[in-house]
């Protein structure tokens, strides 16, 4: 009768052998994410390894990168800005931090959900695929798009690596609703910001909030304008669509 036991303890052997497989499988393929990441890692670990052991010899979790430098898009008025630029109002509904060779370059790439076209300038129709966006950015759904920027942070053995920004460049925050003043390519799926932060507000209820540290004449004229309201640019941006015509 010691059949049973035995049989029992070779089914629960069994079982344990398939949930411990199915959880530690040796064999699962990486992820085209995981694949991305590990990519990312080993290119900042061999490109900043001095860096690196530098902050691990001192004991931080941080090593900051200078900022790679751009130049200022010269912006004489905010009329300019809007007489050439799409207005859009977007929400961030993603971003990723990637690291494209061969000089190692660290981008963030912004998944935004456009919320309102307050107007639009006829788009580059260019049908190629995006390069270098993170891979679950895509396919993109009728209402999203893309936009990347210099600077962003990535963990590497240890260590957030982060590359710093200019007083042009700018970030954006997750799930916060931002006016961007934009050039659209790839049919309107990628976007450019016509003027970096110059062209750039976070949008708090109908308060216009500049992401310009330097106060450049777009950024004055806002505030001198519209009093930084959303509400009254909204209607100036309306009532000059007939006059375009």
């Amino acid at each position: 009768m010691k059949i049973i036991p035995y049989i029992v303890a070779v089914l629960l052997l069994s079982g344990s052998g398939v949930l411990l497989l199915k959880y530690q499988n040796p064999l699962r393929q990486p992820t085209e994410k995981e694949k991305e990441r590990q990519k990312a890692e080993s290119i900042i670990r061999e490109n900043f390894k001095e860096t690196i052991a530098s902050a691990k010899s001192e004991g931080k979790s941080v090593a900051l990168l200078p900022a790679v430098r751009e130049f200022p898009i010269v912006i004489n008025s905010l009329e300019e800005l809007i007489s050439n630029s799409s207005l859009l109002l977007v929400k961030v509904i993603d971003k990723e931090t990637m690291v494209s060779e061969p000089h190692a370059e660290i981008n963030t790439w912004y998944k935004l959900q456009v919320v309102e076209t307050l107007q639009q300038r006829e788009p580059v129709n260019d049908d190629s695929l995006i390069k270098g966006a993170p891979s679950d950015f895509l396919p993109l759904q009728d209402s999203e798009c893309l936009m990347v920027r210099p600077g962003g942070s990535i963990t590497v053995d240890g260590i957030r690596v982060v590359r710093s920004t200019t007083e042009y460049q700018f970030e954006l925050d997750l799930k916060n609703v931002y006016l961007i003043a934009a050039n659209l390519e790839r049919g309107g799926k990628f976007i450019r910001p016509s003027a970096q932060s110059a062209g750039v507000f976070l949008v708090e209820g109908t308060n216009l909030k500049p992401l310009d540290v330097r106060n450049r004449l777009s950024v004055i004229e806002m505030k001198r304008l519209y009093d930084n309201d959303l509400t009254r640019f909204r209607s100036s941006i309306q009532l000059r669509k007939p006059r375009e015509k």
